[in-house]
């Protein structure tokens, strides 16, 4: 009995290549080009800038200003819905809201409960 080895193409995309609906356009093209040929695993990080956001943040927040460390946190969340109403179907779309406004109710509770 002859074995099949599952050979996947990793392909791990992070930082500018996921900043915003057109890099992630690019991205789909890339990994639908590969996913032709082989099988894809796909690894996504964070959209550039916003690894620095949250430490800048938390640092803002750190020191008592729980207000303007949210306040610089909100392009990022806004980038994230854009691309996720480009890209997902409605109802995807409304959980991943859903689940991106728990997210940051989270962050405003720790912030707030860290400046007290």
């Amino acid at each position: 009995m002859t074995q099949t080895i599952f050979r996947p193409t990793i392909m791990k995309f992070g930082g500018t290549s996921v900043q915003d609906s057109a890099a992630f356009r690019r991205l789909l093209e890339i990994v639908e080009a590969q996913s032709a040929k082989t099988p894809v695993v796909l690894v996504v990080s964070a959209m550039s800038g916003v690894t620095n956001s949250l430490l800048a943040a938390a640092a803002q927040a750190a020191v008592g200003d729980p207000e303007g460390a949210l306040a610089s946190l909100e392009p990022s969340f806004l980038r994230h819905i854009e691309v996720s109403e480009t890209f997902l179907p409605p109802e995807a779309f409304n959980r991943f809201n859903q689940r991106l406004r728990a997210a940051h109710n989270d962050i405003t509770e720790l912030f707030v409960s860290d400046c007290r």
